[in-house]
C-alpha cells in the first residue's frame, strides 16, 4: 500500500478527496494507526483495517483535528 506524506491535523484544508485515510492518534490512545473514512467534511471513527472503513456505516470520530495521510491504491 502506498501513502502520501503526513498533513498535520489543523492544517486547512483538510483532505479534498473523498476516501479512506491513515490517521495518526499516537496521543489520542494505545494504538497509533487506524484507518478512516473521510466524507468531505469529517472523519469516521478509526478502524484497524481499511476495507472495514467501507464495510461498516461511518460514526463521526471525537478526534477531528489529528495528523492525517491519504492511502494511494
Amino acid at each position: 500500500m502506498k501513502l502520501t506524506e503526513w498533513y498535520s491535523g489543523d492544517q486547512k484544508p483538510m483532505p479534498d478527496r473523498i476516501g479512506v485515510y491513515e490517521r495518526n492518534y499516537k496521543y489520542e490512545c494505545g494504538k497509533k494507526y487506524y484507518y478512516c473514512w473521510w466524507d468531505g467534511k469529517n472523519f469516521g471513527f478509526g478502524r484497524p483495517a481499511v476495507d472495514e472503513c467501507t464495510s461498516i456505516p461511518m460514526n463521526l470520530s471525537f478526534s477531528q483535528n489529528i495528523p492525517w495521510r491519504g492511502v494511494k491504491k
